[in-house]
């Protein structure tokens, strides 16, 4: 999920039914769908808030836009070289926002180990990137029926955030 400020926000939508340009394909990142809603004009008084450190699509949108600020829940290390990569770059390197993250705590696991439950669930060579002991709980995720349950019900998120929780434990 991601945010900026309350102008726009979005969710990863890649198998959705198509409702706007994005849903329904490969592009539909949460960042994306809302960096898509922003009006034309300045945007330095904005900040971006993820869930996920932005990937590389995610990171050039950002930086195109000249968004000055991401604050991000959790790691990804896949794409943790991102903006350093960026960085290289004359145009882009004047561009790179303020990177506020990750965060700490259960809203934090959740998001560092939702996506990655996607990744294990689809058993891709992905996964070799991630630490053993986070794929481990990513298989737990995919394993724990009342997490699953609690997702099928449509629970608030802090039912959820106490599953989580009590996986790592």
């Amino acid at each position: 999920m991601a945010c900026v400020n309350t102008l726009g926000w979005g969710q990863n939508e890649p198998m959705d039914e198509a409702r706007a340009v994005l849903d329904g394909t490969a592009l539909a990142h949460a960042e994306m769908n809302a960096l898509a809603q922003l009006p034309l004009g300045p945007v330095g008084h904005l900040t971006l808030h993820t869930s996920l450190e932005p990937c590389c699509l995610c990171a050039g949108a950002v930086a195109l836009m000249r968004i000055p600020r991401v604050r991000y829940l959790a790691p990804d290390p896949l794409f943790d070289a991102a903006w350093d990569h960026m960085a290289t770059h004359p145009e882009l390197a004047s561009r790179r926002p303020e990177q506020l993250g990750p965060g700490t705590g259960p809203a934090s696991d959740l998001a560092r180990l939702l996506p990655l439950s996607f990744l294990a669930f689809w058993d891709v060579a992905t996964l070799a990137d991630y630490s053993v002991a986070d794929v481990d709980l990513a298989h737990a995720v995919l394993a724990d029926t009342p997490l699953l349950d609690l997702a099928a019900a449509g629970a608030p998120l802090a039912d959820a955030l106490g599953a989580v929780a009590s996986l790592l434990r």
